[in-house]
């Protein structure tokens, strides 16, 4: 009896400890807090629309323990895309992670990088997120319909990017968050939509003071759910 008790805590204590090496982090966009499917109809107060494209870059994910480094997530750069849905999970074995109580990362391309012209994986051009040289990456897409917005198929279509001053729209999140072995995070696109049809802003697609002012709201966006 004493031996299949101590069996079965073994056993216990593995599955505890191997369940502990593993983190998951899952990025859900939403709109009144409902998960959002491309091509699907959703209601922004009183104003319908339609998401065609989301697409963001998630740079230098990494969990910390106050302001002490704890360990980083997954690869430096990293292209969420809501037409992959996976795109949304990012997880990672850890063979050893310490107490942590927020995560950083970053919207958008670094200066450096950009300078340093690496053009591979999730920075390849080929995934549509690269305007030129001199402009660079687009850091954050947004496109779709709505009868609201009186443009040519009443699209509206918002490219975020610029990584030069005065220009520059990278931005850092730092979430607050309670730690588990799964971290969900909501990308509440509220805000920007207030953004958009509050200014009558339905077409942006280059560099700008513009552009700055929606990546300021990048911070807001992002929210930790138990």
């Amino acid at each position: 009896m004493k031996t299949a008790i101590f069996h079965l805590f073994v056993l216990f204590t593995s599955v505890t400890l191997d369940a502990q090496k593993a983190l998951s982090i899952s990025f859900v966009p939403t709109i009144g807090h409902t998960s959002i499917v491309l091509d699907s109809n959703y209601q922004y107060g009183d104003i319908s629309l339609s998401i065609s494209n989301l697409k963001f870059y998630i740079s230098e994910l990494a969990l910390f323990n106050d302001d002490t480094f704890v360990a980083s997530i997954g690869k430096q750069h990293h292209l969420f895309d809501a037409g992959l849905p996976t795109s949304g999970h990012i997880s990672q074995e850890m063979t050893e992670t310490g107490a942590f109580n927020n995560i950083r990362f970053n919207i958008g391309i670094d200066s450096l990088t950009h300078s340093a012209g690496v053009f591979e994986g999730d920075l390849d051009p080929i995934h549509g997120m690269y305007w030129s040289w001199q402009s660079g990456y687009i850091h954050f897409k947004l496109e779709g319909t709505s009868p609201a917005c009186p443009t040519r198929q009443n699209k509206f279509q918002i490219h975020v990017g610029g990584y030069q001053a005065p220009n520059n729209t990278f931005r850092k999140i730092i979430l607050p968050v309670v730690a588990s072995s799964s971290l969900n995070i909501e990308i509440s696109l509220d805000k920007i939509f207030q953004q958009i049809f509050g200014r009558q802003l339905f077409q942006m697609m280059s560099p700008g003071p513009t552009a700055v002012a929606l990546a300021d709201l990048f911070p807001q966006i992002f929210q930790f759910k138990k």
